[in-house]
């Protein structure tokens, strides 16, 4: 069977025991079962754990400070990233530009959304 699916046979047992389920019968006798929504909903439930963790999620010192660099004294994400450099409270916290532009991006930092930076979005490809 795995050969025709094209994996292991690891995979196959790792699968079958995602979605185990326990039904019981008419006659109220237990009887082991498998269901693809079961296994599809534990392995979305463990897929929410990878990837790199949120640098600002506990650190909301250093969100704050990124809002009032960008909305209240127009930096951008390169010259605010710089301002927390010099600032030794910030600095237990490393953070690059890319990581600040993809917070704004996905709504982390409050109160800062794309309108704030002046000039994502308002260049034109060249044409050739």
């Amino acid at each position: 069977m795995s050969e025709m699916l094209g994996c292991s046979l690891s995979t196959i047992k790792r699968e079958l025991k995602r979605g185990e389920v326990y039904l019981t019968a008419s006659d109220l006798s237990e009887y082991k079962s498998y269901s693809a929504k079961i296994a599809q909903d534990l392995a979305e439930e463990n897929g929410t754990a990878k990837g790199p963790k949120i640098k600002i999620g506990m650190n909301h010192a250093l969100a704050e400070k990124l809002r009032e660099l960008i909305v209240e004294n127009k930096y951008s994400p390169y010259a605010a990233r710089e301002r927390l450099r010099e600032d030794t409270d910030y600095l237990d916290t490393p953070i690059s530009v890319k990581t600040i532009y993809n917070y704004i991006e996905k709504g982390y930092i409050l109160d800062v959304g794309v309108e704030h930076l002046r000039r994502k979005g308002k260049q034109k490809k060249r044409r050739r």
